[in-house]
């Protein structure tokens, strides 16, 4: 497994509010809890982290559908995160 960039790594912080949902398509507003999750761990100043981590998730099609109701991770983006946490 290589290391991640710190980008990465905010994008796994982003996912890991999303883990319980990971098996189905997201309730509404879910990139809002998402966000709000992360700038509650990451602090509230770090938009522009949020934003760049989720860039990173787009760029790499780790997520399949993104607006104000849905985020969906597509298959490599679902085994990207089974690789780097211990979720089994």
């Amino acid at each position: 497994m290589s290391a991640l960039t710190p980008g990465e790594q905010d994008a796994l912080l982003i996912l890991q509010h999303y883990e319980p949902r990971l098996d189905r398509t997201a309730p509404e507003r879910t990139i809002h809890e998402c966000r709000e999750y992360f700038l509650a761990q990451a602090g509230q100043d770090n938009l522009p982290r949020f934003t760049a981590a989720m860039k990173i998730l787009l760029e790499k099609r780790y997520v399949r559908r993104l607006n104000d109701e849905r985020l969906e991770l597509s298959d490599s983006g679902r085994e990207w995160y089974l690789a780097h946490t211990d979720v089994a």
